[in-house]
């Protein structure tokens, strides 16, 4: 029942008008960009959207979601500030991005915060390639998520 609820959601957030223009990478002769971002009481919806310049078809292994929490006072420069990667629990759209295609993924996360000082990662991996793309969005850009 839970998955039905979740997919029905993630459809509606992936039909929206995109929020979003400033979010993302260009990278290897890929676009990668968070077009929407909404939270509901328990989880987290992404949009995202993975332009695929070049003439190779993209193949994408995973997708990392992580935060960071925003720096402790005192903390040492390599120590990483309370990294948290939330599971990806639901997801849609295709694994593979065509040679100069465009596709628009749907990701599902249990619900996060990260706070003004924070840090929301998305890293996009592909197989058998070094083709990794990162999204990096500060947490003060993203206080006024939507909400269901």
């Amino acid at each position: 029942k839970d998955s039905v609820f979740i997919d029905k959601r993630l459809t509606n957030v992936l039909y929206r008008k995109d929020k979003y223009f400033t979010f993302g990478t260009k990278e290897n002769g890929l676009t990668v960009s968070v077009a929407n971002i909404v939270n509901d009481d328990k989880f987290t919806y992404l949009k995202l959207k993975v332009k695929n310049n070049t003439g190779n078809d993209y193949i994408i292994d995973g997708i990392h979601v992580k935060y960071l929490l925003g720096k402790r006072k005192g903390l040492k420069y390599k120590e990483v500030g309370n990294e948290e990667r939330p599971p990806i629990i639901h997801k849609q759209g295709v694994d593979v991005v065509k040679a100069y295609s465009d596709e628009t993924i749907g990701l599902v996360c249990p619900i996060f915060a990260v706070g003004e000082k924070g840090l929301l990662k998305i890293q996009i991996m592909e197989m058998k390639g070094n083709r990794t793309a990162t999204i990096e969005i500060a947490g003060n850009q993203i206080i006024d998520v939507e909400v269901y």
